[in-house]
Parts: structure tokens; C-alpha cells; sequence
């Protein structure tokens, strides 16, 4: 039953909402724009509540969609950060891998480095030591 009031409080509403904007729309310019976009709110707010009622859902999952390239822009951009650092300290390397993580609160958190360099692995690890803990590096020597 309570499907049913909200269906007609939904109908209502939109038409109470579809008079008003009639009410105060400009009387020629624009009246045959607005009365067409009304009358698609109003056959929405017909169609939407009864697919409710007939458990049909609308719902789109946008954000499992996103997640999906979300994780490898998040991981291509650690590995930009870390090849930054390593540049503007001067470290040679090849063969760079970056390994993150992405924290519930969206942030992302490199959980190993690993890269190949005639470097010593003191100075890679100073160098990197304010985006990755020192234990988190691994540099194999040429």
C-alpha cells in the first residue's frame, strides 16, 4: 500500500510542480519549448513509479564501473610520481614496477618499488623515503 501513496504523491508532486512552471513561464517566446520538456517530466513521473511497482530497477552501478579504470589511472599515476623523484635526484634505473594499494579513504599508498639501478640502494631509498617506506624498495644492481 505504501508503493501506491508514494506513486500518487510522486504524480502530484510533479504536477503541482508542472502548473507552477506554467504559471510563471513567459506567455510566447518560449512556451512550446517548456510545455514539451513539462510534458516529458510528467510521463516520467507517470513510467517511473509504475516500473517501482512492478519491481523493474533503474539503478545503474556507475561506481564498480568506474573502480575498474580508476585503479590503473591511480597506479599509473604512483609510478609517474616515484619516476619524478627518482629523475629529479639524478638515479638512472630501467625497469621500473610500482605496486600500490588504495586506502578506503581513496588514497593511494605504494606498497613496493622495484627497479633496476647501478645506484646503491641507500641512496634510492633516501631518495624515495617521503612516498615509500625504506623496507618497501627493491633494487636489483646491474
Amino acid at each position: 500500500m505504501s508503493k501506491i501513496m508514494q506513486m500518487i504523491f510522486g504524480i502530484c508532486a510533479a504536477l503541482v510542480f508542472i502548473g507552477a512552471v506554467q504559471i510563471i513561464c513567459p506567455q510566447k517566446s518560449m512556451k512550446k519549448s517548456i510545455n514539451f520538456i513539462l510534458g516529458i517530466v510528467f510521463v516520467l513521473s507517470l513510467i517511473t513509479p509504475a516500473f517501482a511497482l512492478k519491481g523493474v530497477s533503474l539503478d545503474f552501478k556507475l561506481p564498480e564501473v568506474a573502480n575498474e579504470g580508476t585503479n590503473e589511472l591511480y597506479s599509473y599515476t604512483a609510478e609517474y610520481i616515484v619516476q619524478a623523484v627518482l629523475d629529479s635526484a639524478g638515479i638512472k634505473y630501467k625497469n621500473l614496477s610500482v605496486t600500490t594499494d588504495i586506502l578506503e579513504d581513496k588514497r593511494i599508498s605504494i606498497t613496493k618499488v622495484t627497479l633496476v639501478s647501478a645506484h646503491p640502494k641507500e641512496q634510492i631509498v633516501d631518495a624515495l623515503k617521503e612516498i615509500v617506506e625504506k623496507d618497501r624498495v627493491e633494487v636489483l644492481n646491474e
